[in-house]
């Protein structure tokens, strides 16, 4: 074990030893859920790190909240439940920008339009709820996120989401990232390139949509983008980075949600500056 590993099994003890005291004293569901949305975001954020598409993954909260969104006036005129219009909306909304760049626009140009789309439809659904319907907690619950609240379907979409995805992630990292750093290869050696493309576009669309009201469409970004950037900083090989950016972004997650505890702030807000310290202390570290 190098110092780098026994670094993270300190922080990871710390991490969980907060952890199991917050859901002692308070409640285990708050654990429970912010410990699923650090695993869940942690696999997605290397995968997304190696596959260089950080543009349209950080784009992709604006997805997350339009659909939440847009979820409640549909639930209510169409009638079914709210997290299976999410579910829907969202996977059109990242299936669209993925055919914008398969059918070659440019990455970039893509996410603007993508982007634009989204924003823009999420704020306007965002005021018809506000004024047509009582769910004014919604609207909160997806721009901040408030693990605090999560009800117990909350907790097991977001345990459910984590075990499956991270599993997901071991199974199918190698190619994924293999895939998207040299295609034509890929495809001569008999890859099936199509699907790991629309594997990695689905993670993204059902983990931000699922984590959505937890952890908050702002902090999302946060969570999709640094794991997987201190993941590579700190570590070598695919599986092992992984597990890095699995346990960097849990052990965060778990001590900013004790750090908001303790100081009566943002759970969210104190996970993703626990994030952005671990990052700052990475960073210093290599130079």
């Amino acid at each position: 074990m190098d110092k780098r590993d026994a670094i993270l099994v300190l922080y990871t003890l710390a991490s969980f030893t907060v952890g199991g005291f917050i859901g002692e004293r308070y409640s285990w569901t708050w654990t429970i859920v912010m410990l699923s949305a650090g695993v869940a975001f942690g696999a997605l954020s290397l995968l997304v790190y190696a596959r260089r598409l950080m543009f349209i993954a950080a784009a992709s909260p604006h997805a997350g909240f339009f659909a939440a969104m847009v979820s409640v006036p549909l639930a209510y005129t169409l009638g079914g439940p709210v997290d299976a219009w999410m579910a829907i909306i969202a996977l059109l909304l990242v299936y669209f920008a993925a055919a914008l760049v398969y059918y070659g626009l440019d990455p970039d140009e893509a996410t603007s339009v993508f982007v634009s789309l989204s924003a823009s439809g999420g704020v306007l659904a965002a005021y018809l709820v506000l004024t047509r319907y009582p769910a004014a907690s919604q609207v909160w619950a997806s721009l901040v996120g408030d693990p605090l609240l999560a009800s117990r379907l909350d907790t097991v979409l977001a345990v459910s989401t984590a075990l499956v995805f991270a599993v997901l992630a071991y199974l199918t990292a190698r190619e994924i990232v293999y895939s998207g750093l040299d295609p034509e290869d890929a495809r001569l050696s008999g890859l099936r390139t199509w699907a790991y493309e629309a594997l990695i576009y689905t993670f993204i669309a059902l983990i931000v949509v699922v984590m959505v009201r937890i952890v908050g469409f702002v902090l999302e970004h946060v969570l999709i983008l640094l794991p997987g950037v201190i993941a590579g900083y700190s570590s070598r090989g695919l599986y092992k980075t992984l597990t890095y950016s699995i346990f960097v972004s849990a052990d965060s997650t778990l001590l900013g949600l004790g750090i908001a505890v303790a100081t009566n702030t943002s759970p969210s807000a104190m996970a993703g500056l626990t994030l952005f310290t671990v990052f700052l202390v990475v960073l210093l570290a290599r130079r």
